[in-house]
């Protein structure tokens, strides 16, 4: 379970107060905010009439005519790690939204459906607004309080809700105070899609071990392309069986099992079933299993009490006569991992000392001897610190980069001692034990600084400063990278190359990084590939994107590489011409792909900067630049965020001082976790280069004042990054903050991760 941010949810508004309000609202907008240029022109015209809903914080008119996949649409806030668009609107904010495009259409519309999820402890509440095209305004569709995952169903009258061009057009919004939710999925169905709805049968559903069952998903409506099988209720679904709707499977000892099919149509939507198969062992049904704890993650720092009860347990047959206890989470010790039993439901304790995720577990036996086995995980909040590699003295990992690959961290480095490039990955979603974690040398890395590491078309990839001074490119053929020869490796640019970020832009890999040029000037380039994959050097082009008054000029360590709204977008650090210092500067390219020096426009000089890591992320939609400010007080860790979605105006830009001026920091990491932003810094102690990895947490959405950050969090011992050691890189791992640092005390590669 993740830890879930302490909410305020209140009752929801009545539909008929709630609807006035946001008509009001609407009524009091006028008609701006359109996309220019777009076509046919029937549609622009349809399009003026509606009012942009300003007061709705996350999106204009202008983001919504970013087109669907045909029937299935993502909102392009919706980041490529995370699938869905977060809601959450708070303070004088009356609502936040998300705005999305389906067509044009060749069917019918029929409706629309919603797949949503809450993260408040009761429900929350959603309105769904349509474009009615023939009173040129938007119909609040649907007003609808729903639990932790729902999906909200909206009809959609065609003569009112189809555009001139056969689109339709939907906004998502959330009322103040209620609470987070995130939208993953718009589904819209036309009356040329049969209804994807998953059906369940088998020939038995009650036998003797072993029984063989044939599982029967034939009456399954929709599309179906694609049938998969969860034989056990573990949530794994081992077995795809194509277009073949059917599955033998074979029950080798007793107990309850939760049978579930998952079909997938061709436009990616599924659906799933589930019957239970009970199976006897000398006609005895197993027992049922029930452990209920009194609290759940999220209730305090490591060091508190959880209380079980299991009295809901219960053996259709009789009385249980044995109940077992997993109180501190190790299977491996004890009778099976057991270590408690009693005859009776007694409740018991279990002490959660350390943090991390910790999965109790209760086993009862009935008077047959048949057992079940019922866990529940329990998080203790902190964080836990793991060594990944361990260094001769002097020796150490640099070019730290993590993110998450498949269901669980990566690290790329580079061992200052053999210039060896190296990848690192964990085999598990946190990567909380050393245990977790593998190893991969890749190549020789020239004097690498920086390197990146993302996921490119489903395999791990890497970007470096290569030898001979260029920019060196690598992706593994494998999804874990785990041997040398696995990975493919290729110059992207014959450049020396300093301070890399990579993004997947356009489809294609993309890489951000400065040139740096014999006379110490820096131009800052953007290097794209032609291909999905970028496994052959020739896929490699690259642009230059100067100043509008000439070469950017000093020494320049740090770009980041973001997709807002949809187009590559590049933070980075330099001296601008002849003003002296180094600065802060935004450009964003006008087109999907970036790729012609022209597209690009730049915000320069946006606030003065020390020459180390900075970092680009969307803030409540917009972004936002996370930097150590050298004036008016030197390295104070701080934030740049845009008051526009786009960045594209001097004046959009506002700093945001994060810490106190004494605490100097460098190399600055930003990103959104819990929906909120976090940036992580080195903070500088002043005493024997001694510094410290903070972590500050701003309590409102966007960080916009600087009373947000007053809650940080001191990761590290000052001892621990001494020597000036400030590098590090931060990511979010299965929704908890997950940092890479070198430790200098022990000499290690360390990872480390919050519950």
């Amino acid at each position: 379970m993740k830890h879930c941010p302490d909410m305020h949810i209140r009752p929801a508004l009545s539909s008929i107060a709630l609807f006035t309000a946001i008509l009001l609202l609407l009524g009091a907008c006028s008609g701006q905010g359109q996309r220019e240029g777009l076509q046919p022109a029937a549609e622009q015209a349809a399009l003026k009439l509606l009012p942009a809903p300003d007061m709705l914080r996350s999106a204009s008119v202008q983001d919504i005519v970013q087109s669907g996949l045909d029937r299935i649409a993502r909102h392009p806030q919706a980041g490529q790690k995370n699938s869905s668009l977060v809601l959450s609107a708070e303070g004088d904010d009356a609502f936040e939204w998300g705005a999305w495009a389906f067509g044009p259409l060749e069917d019918q519309p029929l409706e629309l459906q919603i797949v949503v999820s809450q993260s408040g402890p009761d429900t929350s509440t959603a309105i769904v607004f349509l474009a009615n095209f023939q009173r040129g305004s938007w119909d609040a569709a649907l007003t609808q309080a729903f639990s932790t995952l729902d999906t909200l169903v909206v009809p959609i009258d065609p003569a009112l809700h189809l555009s001139p061009e056969n689109n339709v057009l939907v906004a998502v919004a959330v009322p103040a105070g209620e609470g987070i939710v995130g939208v993953s999925e718009l589904r819209l169905r036309t009356d040329g899609d049969p209804v994807l709805e998953a059906k369940l049968s088998a020939d038995v559903l009650q036998g003797e071990a072993p029984l063989l069952v044939q599982l029967d998903a034939s009456d399954s409506t929709g599309n179906i392309v694609k049938f998969e099988w969860d034989t056990n209720g573990s949530g794994n679904f081992v077995t795809d069986t194509g277009t073949v709707p059917t599955l033998g499977s074979t029950y080798s000892s007793p107990g309850l099992f939760n049978a579930v099919v998952r079909v997938t149509d061709d436009t990616g939507s599924t659906s799933t079933d589930s019957i239970q198969i009970a199976v006897t062992q000398d006609g005895n049904l197993p027992p049922t299993a029930s452990l209920v704890p009194d609290v759940f993650e999220g209730d305090g720092e490591a060091g508190f009490t959880v209380n079980l009860v299991a009295e809901a347990s219960e053996d259709p047959e009789g009385p249980l006569s044995l109940f077992e206890w997993d109180l501190d989470g190790d299977t491996g010790t004890g009778t099976g991992g057991f270590e408690v039993s009693s005859s009776t439901p007694d409740n018991q304790q279990a002490q959660i000392s350390s943090p991390g995720e910790k999965r109790l577990r209760l086993r009862v036996t009935d008077s047959g001897g048949l057992q079940n086995v019922v866990s529940v995980i329990i998080t203790g909040r902190g964080w836990v610190q793991v060594p990944l590699e361990t260094f001769n003295d002097g020796d150490r990992a640099a070019g730290l980069a993590l993110t998450r690959i498949g269901k669980g961290p990566v690290v790329s480095y580079v061992d200052s001692n053999t210039n060896l490039l190296q990848f690192a990955r964990s085999s598990r979603e946190h990567g909380a034990s050393p245990d977790d974690w593998a190893l991969t040398d890749i190549t020789v890395a020239n004097d690498t600084k920086v390197t990146d590491v993302l996921e490119v078309d489903g395999r791990p990839a890497i970007c470096f400063s290569g030898l001979d001074d260029s920019l060196g490119f690598t992706r593994s053929n494998s999804a874990t990278g785990a041997a040398q020869a696995d990975w493919e490796i290729v110059t992207a640019d014959s450049v020396d190359a300093l301070g890399m970020s990579m993004a997947i832009v356009d489809g294609r890999p993309g890489i951000s990084y400065v040139e740096r040029t014999n006379l110490g000037t820096v131009g800052l380039k953007f290097a794209f590939s032609s291909t999905t994959t970028g496994i052959e050097a020739a896929d490699w082009d690259s642009i230059t994107v100067k100043a509008a008054d000439g070469q950017l000029q000093g020494f320049g360590r740090s770009t980041a590489l973001l997709l807002v709204q949809g187009l590559p977008a590049i933070a980075w650090n330099s001296s601008i011409g002849s003003l002296s210092g180094r600065f802060v500067n935004f450009a964003r390219s006008s087109t999907a792909a970036g790729s012609v020096e022209g597209d690009w426009e730049q915000t320069l000089a946006l606030a003065e900067c020390e020459d180390r890591g900075l970092s680009l992320a969307l803030i409540d939609g917009r972004p936002a630049i996370s930097f150590c400010a050298v004036n008016p007080a030197a390295n104070t860790p701080s934030f740049l965020r845009s008051s526009s979605a786009d960045g594209a105006l001097l004046a959009d830009w506002l700093a945001v001082k994060v810490g106190t001026s004494a605490e100097g920091g460098f190399n600055s990491r930003l990103a959104v976790i819990d929906g909120v932003p976090q940036m992580s810094f080195s903070r500088d102690f002043g005493a024997d280069s001694q510094l410290a990895l903070k972590l500050a947490e701003s309590s409102s959405a966007d960080g916009g004042l600087e009373t947000d950050w007053l809650s940080q969090d001191q990761v590290t011992e000052p001892s621990q990054m001494a020597g000036g050691l400030t590098e590090h890189d931060m990511a979010v791992i299965d929704g908890y903050q997950a940092l890479v640092f070198f430790d200098s005390t022990a000499s290690q590669l360390t990872y480390a991760i919050r519950f």
